[in-house]
């Protein structure tokens, strides 16, 4: 019973470090000037919900965190998000223009 209990939680610690918290990716945006310039809590939030309840990841039960392929869906959601309105408006421009633009903005 103790092997199994310990494999459980050395499975849940390395669950819990390949995955992004919603605190980490708000101090990322921060520190790329993205936060909250070019999108707000709510927005952000609502971002992480849609690519968690969309996809069937191992957390779909944590709507806060996002792995590695939730991630990479994460980004173009993101760019869509900042891009498509002032102070930065891409409207008009294919959506390669607001990914362009949102990694300009973390370079």
């Amino acid at each position: 019973m103790y092997a199994t209990n310990q494999r459980r939680n050395f499975a849940e610690i390395e669950r819990r470090l390949s995955q992004i918290s919603l605190p980490e990716i708000t101090k990322m945006l921060k520190d790329h000037n993205t936060y909250p310039i070019l999108l707000n809590k709510d927005e952000l939030t609502a971002i992480i919900r849609l690519i968690n309840m969309s996809s069937s990841g191992a957390n779909a039960s944590d709507l806060a965190m996002l792995d590695y392929q939730q991630f990479i869906q994460f980004i173009p959601q993101l760019a869509f998000v900042c891009f498509q309105r002032p102070p930065i408006d891409k409207s008009n421009f294919p959506p390669v223009e607001s990914l362009n633009a949102l990694l300009t903005q973390f370079e």
